[in-house]
Order: structure tokens, then sequence, then C-alpha cells
């Protein structure tokens, strides 16, 4: 456990990989509000965004690069694999949590202001945002903790199979999609897909998005047992 602890100590003293997601945001948030200023007499404009999403696309980028660094100089240190994905655990919950409490604050803010005086929808998502600010929490967090593991997941791919594994796995994913869709479109299930989406609540989404978190992290912890340093 020590060392898992030192793993993630190891990860939080890199602070620039942590910032980037929060400056992307920050940029997203500063160019959102300054079209909403530019453009608030244009009839018809809505002041909602899809800007929220940019710090959990950015993370993904973070954390490959950050994994890619990270492990071959900690197990060059003597540091197992299991502590290493232990400690990339730690540090990846601690981020999630990070996030999920700062943007249920800004969430309160925007919503307490109308928007920072602008009437817009930058932390409050239409939907997914619409539940009790305790649930905003997860609402927020789970998706970080995603995206972190995709990342994990996708450098320790890169490491164990290098750019062909990244081809082969990319062309072998695309196939499973589209046999899925086939298979749905041939069995005229699409209309119980549909029903089933239109029945999820953000708190049942985010449950689903934690499952596909805990399934991506165990797939990655297999990945990284093998690769070779």
């Amino acid at each position: 456990m020590s060392r898992a602890v030192a793993v993630a100590r190891v990860h939080a003293v890199d602070v620039s990989h942590a910032m980037w997601p929060w400056a992307i945001l920050a940029i997203s948030f500063v160019v959102n509000v300054t079209l909403w200023v530019a453009l608030r007499n244009v009839d018809g404009f809505q002041k909602t965004t899809g800007g929220l999403l940019s710090p959990y696309v950015t993370a993904v980028f973070v954390a490959a690069v950050s994994i890619s660094r990270q492990l071959p100089f900690m197990l060059g240190l003597g540091v197992t694999r299991a502590a290493f994905m232990g400690g990339s655990l730690i540090y990846a919950g601690g981020c999630a949590a990070v996030t999920g409490v700062v943007l249920t604050l800004l969430n309160v803010v925007e919503g307490a202001t109308d928007g920072f005086g602008q009437g817009g929808k930058f932390f409050r998502v239409p939907w997914l945002t619409d539940v009790p600010t305790y649930q905003l929490l997860a609402v927020y967090a789970v998706p970080m903790l995603l995206a972190l593991a995709l990342g994990a997941f996708t450098a320790g791919l890169y490491a164990r199979f290098g750019a062909t594994g990244m081809l082969v796995s990319s062309a072998v994913g695309m196939a499973a999609v589209t046999a899925a869709v086939a298979f749905v479109t041939a069995a005229q299930a699409w209309g119980t897909v549909g029903g089933w989406v239109v029945s999820l609540t953000p708190l049942t989404l985010t449950g689903w998005l934690l499952v596909a978190a805990v399934g991506t992290l165990g797939v990655t912890y297999r990945v990284l047992r093998r690769v070779a340093v």
C-alpha cells in the first residue's frame, strides 16, 4: 500500500498534466461567455454549449501521456505493476473527486447568478445535471474517472503491442460496433434499444459509466501486467 501511495505522489508531482484539463476548460468557458455577450441581441441564439466536455476529452490524452512516461520510470525503480496500477488508481480517484467537487460548486454558482449574468448554461447540462446537488458529485466525477481509465488503457495497449496493436485493436473495435449495429438492425430491435436509452436517468447513466470505468481499469491492469520494460 505504501508503494501505491508513493506512485500516486509521483503522479501528483507532475502538476502540468493535472492542469491541462482545467486550462482547456477555462479557455472554453471564456470563449463561450464572450460569444454570449457578443451575440446577446441575436434572436434565436441559444446560450448552451458542449464546452464542459473539453476537460474530459483532454483528460484521456493527458492520462495516456502520463502513463506512457511514468510506467517505464516506475518499473525501473523496482515498483511492481500492481503497485503502479494501485497508485495510479488512487491518483485518478482523487482527480475525479476534485472534478466532481469543483464542477458542482461552479454549477451552483452558475445557477445562482443566472448563468454569470448572461443567462447561459455552461456547467449546467440540460437533463444530465437536472438532479439534486448531492448527485452532481457523481455525475461530474464518474465520467472523469472513465476518461482517465480510457487514457491509461490506451497507453497500456501501446506499451504492450505498439502501433500495430493499436491499429489492430481499432479495427477490431470498429468491426465489433458494426456487427452490433447489424445485429440490432436484423433483429429489428432499435425500438427496444431506444426505449432503454429513453428510460435512463442521469444517475443510472452515471452508474453505467462507472461500470465501464471499472471494467476498463480491470482490462488495463491485465495489459500492464504483461508490458515488458
